[in-house]
Formats: structure tokens, sequence, C-alpha cells
């Protein structure tokens, strides 16, 4: 898996990422500004609403995501402690 350098992906607005089930696939919410748009290679989790919904993508296809021009922003999902 490549390494992903956050900082260089502007519409990245998470500064850790969230691996899920170990698989290299970050959790994220997505705003585009084409209603029912839906990128490739990302798996709907959710719809939200016509431009946003949450999805789960490689994290090695975060920079096709950031270079869709139908995409304003991604907001990588981050794991949370719990606090007892």
């Amino acid at each position: 898996m490549a390494k992903i350098n956050l900082d260089d992906l502007k519409k990245v607005e998470s500064s850790s990422v969230r691996l899920a089930d170990g698989e290299g696939l970050v959790e994220a919410i997505v705003k585009v500004n084409q209603p029912n748009y839906l990128p490739k290679n990302v798996k709907l989790r959710a719809q939200i609403g016509p431009q946003i919904f949450t999805c789960e993508i490689s994290a090695d296809q975060l920079s096709n995501l950031e270079n869709d021009p139908q995409v304003v922003s991604i907001a990588v999902s981050k794991k949370l402690h719990v606090i007892d």
C-alpha cells in the first residue's frame, strides 16, 4: 500500500486516516456538486442527501477522488477513543 500524505490532498478535511477492516479502506463523507453523482471506485454506504453520502474507498484511491472535478470535499473518518 502506498503511503498517503494528506497534506497534499486539498479536499480532504481530516488529518488522520481510519483504516476499515485492515484492508486499506477509509470511511469518508463525500460532498459532490452534481446530485446523485457517485465517483468510480467508491462503495456507497449511505446517501445523506442528493449531494452528500458516506462511502468506503481504498486509501490508494484518495488522490483520484481528490482530482475528480465533481467532488467538492472529502471528510475522512477519525478513530475515536472511548473515555471512561
